[in-house]
C-alpha cells in the first residue's frame, strides 16, 4: 500500500492520522513528505520529513514446515536416528519472533535443534512395530510473545518391519485320530502355526522332520502340504499293524535370515 492510502494529514491543524491497515511484516518504517503552505497572495511552502516506525505485535503463529520426504523407520533403528526434519519460524521481530517447539514425552522420539528453527525428531527409545507399527506425532510450536501464539503440526510415522520373531505352533503337541483302512492321499490332519511379523517375515512354510516310525522314514506314512500344514496320508494304516506313533514338524517364515519352531 502506498502512504497515501495509509496515512492522511489534516490540512488546516497537520495532525497525521492513520487511515490504513499497518503490518510490520510488509513494512516496518514510512518516510512521509509533508507541506505546509501559506494563505498569502504569493503563496510559501516549507516542506519536512517525518519518519514513522511500526512497532511489532504478535499477530503471527509459528509457522512449521516439514522438510523431509520419507516418514518410515525401521523397528530396529538405533537411538539418535534421525526420523524427520522440520522448520519452524515467526514472521514477528524480538521476542515475538522466537520459537520454542515440543512434542510429548511419552513418545519415542525427541526433538533436536543445533541451528535457529531447524528441528529433528530423532528416536529416543528402541520401536518394535510388533507393539506399535504408526505414531502420529503432534509437535507444539509457541512463540514468546505476549500473548503467546501456537501452532501445531502432526508427523505421521510408519515403524517398518524387521524378522525379529520366531513363528509359533497354535499349540505344543497336536493329536489326530484316523479310522483305519484310510484312503491313500486322504486328508487326516493340519497344523496351523502363527507369526507375530508381516508380509515376506509372516509368511510361512510347513515341513516334516525326519522322524523314523517303525524303523522306517515318517516320509512313507504321511506328508505335508508346505503352505497350508494339511497332513495327508501316504498309506491305508492298519490298527493291528500301529496303533499310534508321533513325529516332528517345523515351520519356517520367510524373512532374512528365516526363523524356525518345532511342535
Amino acid at each position: 500500500a502506498t502512504v497515501r492510502e495509509l496515512f492522511s494529514v489534516n490540512s488546516k491543524t497537520g495532525e497525521l492520522r492513520v487511515k490504513g491497515k499497518l503490518d510490520y511484516e510488509e513494512n516496518d518504517a514510512f518516510e512521509i513528505n509533508i507541506q505546509a503552505t501559506d494563505g498569502g497572495s504569493h503563496a510559501m511552502s516549507g516542506h519536512c520529513e517525518v519518519l514513522v516506525n511500526i512497532i511489532d505485535v504478535n499477530d503471527n503463529p509459528p509457522e512449521v514446515i516439514l522438510t523431509s520426504l520419507s516418514l518410515t523407520i525401521s523397528e530396529d533403528a538405533p537411538v539418535e536416528t534421525v526420523v524427520a526434519l522440520f522448520t519452524a519460524a515467526d514472521k514477528d521481530s524480538g521476542t515475538n519472533g522466537q520459537v520454542q517447539c515440543h512434542i510429548s514425552n511419552k513418545l519415542p522420539f525427541k526433538l533436536n535443534s543445533t541451528l535457529k528453527n531447524y528441528y529433528a525428531l530423532l528416536v529416543h527409545r528402541p520401536l518394535d512395530r510388533e507393539k506399535t507399527a504408526k505414531y502420529d506425532v503432534t509437535v507444539t510450536c509457541t512463540d514468546l510473545g505476549n500473548p503467546p501464539l501456537t501452532s501445531e503440526k502432526t508427523i505421521r510415522v510408519e515403524v517398518s518391519d524387521i524378522n525379529d520373531n520366531a513363528p509359533h505352533f497354535r499349540q505344543s503337541l497336536f493329536t489326530a485320530n484316523v479310522m483305519e483302512n484310510n484312503e491313500i492321499g486322504a486328508s487326516i490332519f493340519f497344523l496351523t502355526a502363527f507369526d507375530a511379523d508381516i508380509g515376506m517375515n509372516a509368511r510361512l512354510k510347513y515341513s516334516l522332520l525326519d522322524t523314523p516310525i517303525q524303523n522306517a522314514s515318517v516320509f512313507n506314512y504321511i506328508s505335508i502340504n508346505s503352505d497350508t500344514g494339511v497332513i495327508f496320508a501316504q498309506r491305508a494304516f492298519d490298527y493291528e499293524e500301529i496303533r499310534n506313533f508321533q513325529f516332528q514338524a517345523q515351520v519356517m517364515d520367510s524373512g532374512t535370515p528365516s526363523l524356525a519352531n518345532n511342535v
